[in-house]
């Protein structure tokens, strides 16, 4: 598995609303929860390449990124999730857990199908299984909800880590 510093970086992440501040990220805990369930669920299936988790909360948005990529390749393939996010959520913040979980829910249905009837396995089955959607974000329904998705090859594991970089040598 891809190890994933304990400070997630969320400033990466392309928010589907126009965004004035940065996000708040989610709980390492959740992340690195997250990472291992999809780990160890597609065990079999992600051959030689790992799951890394993503994501941050603005005032008016949710936002979720799971990449599935290869040590040492630079073609990753990243779901991203986004969802508006209530007035309601500072009153009720069992909210966002519960909207997060959809998007981990869409996000593992997804996998387990691409990953299914292919002849190919690990990255290139889901690389393969990406040719077939489009690129921006796309409204879908799930549990009631609406969360939009957009997909990528982007390899949000290096992307964070040129962000890093390049604060740092701001300093």
């Amino acid at each position: 598995m891809i190890d994933q510093s304990d400070e997630i970086e969320s400033e990466a992440l392309q928010p589907r609303r126009r965004q004035v501040k940065v996000p708040q990220s989610l709980p390492t805990d959740f992340i690195k929860n997250i990472a291992k369930l999809f780990n160890d669920q597609f065990k079999k299936e992600k051959g030689g390449a790992s799951f890394s988790i993503y994501g941050g909360l603005y005032n008016d948005e949710a936002l979720l990124c799971i990449s599935l990529a290869e040590a040492g390749k630079l073609l990753a393939a990243s779901l991203y999730f986004s969802a508006d996010l209530g007035k309601s959520v500072a009153v009720k913040p069992e909210q966002v857990t519960n909207l997060l979980k959809s998007m981990v829910d869409l996000a593992a249905s997804w996998f387990a199908q691409s990953f299914t009837g292919r002849e190919t396995t690990g990255l290139e089955a889901i690389l393969e299984a990406l040719e077939d959607l489009e690129r921006g974000w796309q409204k879908v329904k799930w549990e009631k909800r609406d969360i939009y998705v957009k997909v990528n090859r982007a390899n949000q594991t290096l992307e964070a880590a040129a962000d890093r970089i390049l604060r740092e040598s701001k300093n």
